[in-house]
């Protein structure tokens, strides 16, 4: 699908797929054909919730940005107040949802009712307050992320324990 942008690159890698019986050309071959048993209607709805749950977490940002609250979005942690359903579908993303929303911590709180000063309410979720706070901890070199476990390592004490992990 790339070779129309990529042509020669397309090319080379096209010549290195183990593929049997596959045109001699990648401009001679058909466009791939849809596997419906792929198609996850489910996956696609969390999805879809979770990249505008992080629109509305980067409005967020933008705003602490502003306010020079923070520099940039791995400055920062995020608290997430919200309200029962919210919680329980985010509650299986908790690892990722740094990664996500691309800030070094995301706190999930319940209540949305009781929150602290510097929270703003989503303008597309009832139910959901953000609060963006300076991340904790000291500035990874790998990762950039703000880590309370940097300086841990004894082998590499600039890297945070995710990153040690990592390198292992």
């Amino acid at each position: 699908m790339l070779s129309p942008v990529l042509a020669f690159t397309a090319e080379e890698v096209w010549g290195y797929l183990p593929q049997q019986n596959k045109a001699d050309s990648v401009q001679l071959a058909g466009w791939p054909t849809v596997n419906q048993e792929y198609i996850d209607g489910q996956l696609e709805e969390r999805w879809e919730k979770i990249i505008d749950l992080r629109d509305e977490v980067s409005k967020t940002l933008e705003k602490a940005r502003r306010d020079k609250v923070i520099g940039h979005s791995l400055d920062a942690q995020v608290n997430l107040y919200l309200d029962q359903e919210l919680f329980d579908f985010l509650k299986n993303f908790p690892e990722k949802l740094d990664t996500i929303f691309i800030v070094s911590k995301v706190e999930l709180l319940q209540g949305a009712t009781s929150t602290p000063e510097g929270t703003v309410d989503s303008t597309e979720y009832k139910g959901l307050k953000i609060q963006v706070v300076k991340a904790p901890g000291s500035k990874c070199e790998r990762c950039w992320k703000y880590c309370e476990t940097v300086g841990q390592s004894q082998v590499h004490p600039q890297i945070c324990s995710v990153c040690e992990t990592n390198l292992k």
